[in-house]
């Protein structure tokens, strides 16, 4: 029978970086069951008094961060699986935890010299009744690294 499961991103469910396949998962299902899934913005610290609530701060405070700049919340391990298998998940629905979010302009890769290796930082609002986002904070930071 499919079930519905919900994953919180607490301290004890999310990491800092990549996945190895030596953690414990956080998360067991069955194949074809449902899962609601909280993903947090690793960019929360550019603006935390629109981007933190008391669980995010608590994250950003307690989960080490020496293994990469991205939050992830899992791992899910499911049931019957083998090596060589394939998963498939879909996206049904994603709607956002806070009415804030950010994006950033990186200042490495592909691009970066064409903007002067300078990152862009955006935060904005969400309206979730109309689907829309506004920016409301904008900056520019010189990153000092060229070698980056």
């Amino acid at each position: 029978m499919t079930k519905i499961h919900e994953l919180k991103a607490t301290v004890e469910t999310v990491k800092w970086g990549y996945y190895d396949n030596s953690w414990k998962p956080v998360l067991t299902i069955e194949s074809g069951d449902f899962v609601d899934i909280e993903a947090l913005n690793h960019q929360s610290g550019d603006a935390p008094d629109l981007l933190f609530d008391e669980a995010i701060k608590e994250i950003y405070d307690v989960v080490p961060r020496d293994m990469g700049d991205h939050i992830i919340t899992g791992p899910i391990y499911v049931k019957d699986a083998e090596p060589d298998d394939i998963i498939e998940m879909k996206i049904i629905e994603t709607k956002p935890r806070m009415n804030y979010g950010s994006n950033v302009i990186a200042n490495w890769g592909n691009l970066s010299n064409s903007f002067n290796r300078e990152e862009s930082i955006f935060i904005y609002e969400v309206d979730p009744e109309q689907g829309i986002t506004y920016p409301i904070v904008c900056g520019r930071i010189k990153v000092q690294n060229s070698a980056a």
